[in-house]
């Protein structure tokens, strides 16, 4: 709802952000929002386990009892601060089984920063309750994290494993003049690098050819029992597709230049098909990522 204007005695407004229960319909609990951004919405988001849920209000992010809303009193139990902040983010799965997921008890998000007045943009991976970042004393550093200009808004690509995420940034002018439709980069975030010492690390995935032109689109492998992949189509039309390596961000396998903008896995994660929809002409390929090979297709136009 939009925010109302405050009352003629002074009253504040009444709450615009509103949380209701899915399995009765009842109002749980209200926040004041003023400002709504594509980037930043849902200001409220739970934990795959729903024990937490985290509020974001201007350089903080509140965090909450995930059952505690409709209870008479209301109040978040701690606090993570994070000056600038526009976006974060939550894993909606995470495997307890994948050692390099965090402990039970423990939760990865994401924040991101955008380039502001000179000052790059930031990406940071946070394990919530022992490392909260910088800014937090006593908190320690984050897991991994990345500083770096041309970068607006993100969206955030978590793998099914819950222990790592695809960073893809946007600028809607690109400074170089080369793409009507802004600057992109795609970065490789994980939470924990498989050293034993709780530490990971934020890579720039390399992209085929010279990596220059937007990444169109990314896709994780979704089968969170295999080896961690995940698929990219970048550059100007027709545009490269690739495979990658979960862990190390390395491509391993080029599909080939087409118009493609729309990637789509099997839940078991065999097989892979690459669309070219929207302003495309809506060709499709189908892959059998095991074999490396594509599926023949009928064509009824050429019989």
């Amino acid at each position: 709802e939009r925010v109302a204007k405050p009352s003629a005695d002074g009253e504040a407004p009444p709450p615009n952000l509103k949380i209701w229960s899915a399995a009765d319909g009842k109002y749980l609990h209200g926040f004041l929002l003023k400002n709504l951004k594509r980037e930043s919405w849902p200001a409220v988001k739970w934990t795959h386990d729903e024990k937490f849920a985290l509020h974001m209000v201007t350089n903080e992010l509140h965090v909450y009892d995930g059952h505690g809303f409709g209870k008479d009193e209301v109040r978040y139990s701690s606090k993570i601060r994070c000056s600038g902040i526009s976006s974060f983010d939550l894993p909606s799965k995470c495997s307890v089984e994948c050692p390099t997921s965090p402990p039970p008890g423990k939760y990865l998000l994401s924040t991101f920063v955008p380039e502001t007045k000179g000052k790059p943009a930031r990406i940071a991976l946070l394990r919530y309750p022992d490392k909260l970042g910088a800014e937090n004393a006593g908190s320690g550093t984050a897991p991994a994290s990345k500083s770096f200009y041309q970068a607006e808004e993100c969206t955030v690509k978590w793998s099914p494993r819950g222990d790592s995420a695809l960073i893809l940034t946007h600028t809607t002018v690109d400074a170089s003049g080369e793409s009507y439709y802004g600057s992109s980069n795609l970065f490789l975030v994980t939470g924990d690098d498989g050293r034993g010492k709780g530490e990971g690390e934020a890579t720039n995935v390399p992209l085929p050819g010279n990596g220059s032109g937007p990444v169109v689109e990314v896709g994780w492998m979704p089968n969170a029992s295999k080896p961690p992949t995940f698929a990219v189509i970048s550059g100007k039309m027709p545009a490269m597709s690739s495979l990658h390596n979960g862990s190390s961000a390395e491509p391993t396998f080029l599909f080939g230049n087409a118009h493609r903008n729309t990637i789509i896995w099997s839940e078991h994660g065999r097989f892979l098909a690459l669309g070219g929809f929207g302003n495309l002409a809506g060709g499709m390929d189908f892959w059998d990522r095991n074999k490396l090979k594509k599926i023949p297709q009928y064509n009824p136009s050429t019989g």
